[in-house]
C-alpha cells in the first residue's frame, strides 16, 4: 500500500500530505469532498465604512501612503483594533472607490486622474 502511494504521489507531483488529506476527505465526504470549494465571490468584507473613509482621508492627505502605513496610522489613532484592518481587503476598498496609489498619479504637485482639481493649473480651459 505505501509502494502505491508513493507511485501516485510521484506521478501526480502531489506530495504525502496532500495524498492523505484527499484520501481522508474522500472517506469522510465522498466523491463531494474531494471538490473544489466554492468561494463567495459576492462577499463583502466587515469593514467598516467609517476606517474606509479615515483611510481615504490618509491617502487624499499623502497619496504616497502605503495601504500598511494607513493602517498602521488607523491603528495608532486608535480608529481600529490592532490586526482588524487586512491589507488585502482596505486595497480593494480603496481601490473601488478610485484611490489606490495608481489611481492617484502626481503631476507638478497636482493629484490627477480621480482627484482632478478644480482649481489646478491642469483642469484650466485652453
Amino acid at each position: 500500500m505505501a509502494e502505491m502511494k508513493k507511485k501516485i504521489c510521484e506521478a501526480n507531483r502531489l506530495s504525502d500530505r496532500t495524498l492523505r488529506r484527499y484520501l481522508a476527505s474522500y472517506r469522510l465526504k465522498g466523491f463531494e469532498g474531494l471538490k473544489p470549494r466554492q468561494r463567495n465571490e459576492h462577499r463583502k468584507s466587515h469593514l467598516n465604512e467609517r476606517v474606509v473613509e479615515e483611510a481615504i482621508l490618509l491617502r487624499r492627505e499623502a497619496p504616497h501612503r502605503s495601504i500598511r502605513q494607513i493602517i498602521q496610522i488607523l491603528e495608532w489613532e486608535g480608529k481600529a483594533e490592532p490586526g482588524e484592518i487586512k491589507r488585502s481587503t482596505l486595497q480593494e476598498r480603496m481601490t473601488e472607490r478610485g484611490y489606490s496609489s495608481r489611481q492617484m498619479r502626481f503631476e507638478g504637485g497636482h493629484v490627477i486622474g480621480h482627484l482632478l482639481l478644480k482649481n489646478s493649473p491642469l483642469n484650466a480651459k485652453k
